[in-house]
């Protein structure tokens, strides 16, 4: 609510009387107008973008769960250039950078956040909202399912606490 409140502009109308006129308001009387926001805005801003939270570590942080903007980086450069060539489910979202789609996917996997409350940070529809999560999800899984995360026989073994080698090569985890 709070989002949407800073998006509105509230006007005061005074309405003028002279002190003939058996109008019951007087001039120091004023009534709110609360104007559409869609006419308002020629421009959208976003409220929220890499570019500002980048030198801020604790935002960075707190939105993405990554500890500063060389991490950020780190993790977006691990899913390679192919992050550049996507190939969006509904079209291509062009108001927003790379940077920030990778964000935005961040922050409503660190956050959970709503798709009507990223649309207002970042000044785009729920449904372009949706499309980059979607996207941005299928990519990450197919990429970094290619990763072999287990390492080879031998280094388990060299690396293995030494408790573990004498038991005769059986191991058992409860």
């Amino acid at each position: 609510m709070l989002l949407v409140n800073m998006y509105l502009m509230c006007c005061v109308q005074v309405v003028d009387t002279d002190s003939t006129s058996s109008c019951p308001i007087s001039t120091a009387e004023a009534k709110p107008i609360h104007a559409d926001i869609s006419v308002q805005t020629e421009t959208c801003r976003h409220l929220l973008s890499l570019e500002k939270i980048s030198s801020d570590a604790r935002s960075l942080q707190y939105y993405t769960g990554l500890e500063n903007a060389d991490a950020f980086y780190y993790v977006l450069g691990s899913l390679g250039v192919a992050a550049h060539h996507l190939n969006y489910s509904w079209g291509t979202p062009q108001d927003i950078s790379v940077e920030n789609h990778f964000l935005l996917t961040m922050i409503k996997l660190c956050l959970h956040s709503p798709n009507r409350e990223l649309s207002i940070l970042f000044c785009i529809a729920e449904t372009v909202v949706s499309n980059i999560f979607v996207t941005w999800i299928n990519f990450m899984y197919v990429t970094w399912s290619k990763l072999n995360i287990w390492p080879c026989k031998e280094l388990v073994q060299f690396y293995m606490p030494h408790g573990f080698l004498s038991q005769n090569g059986v191991i058992y985890l409860f």
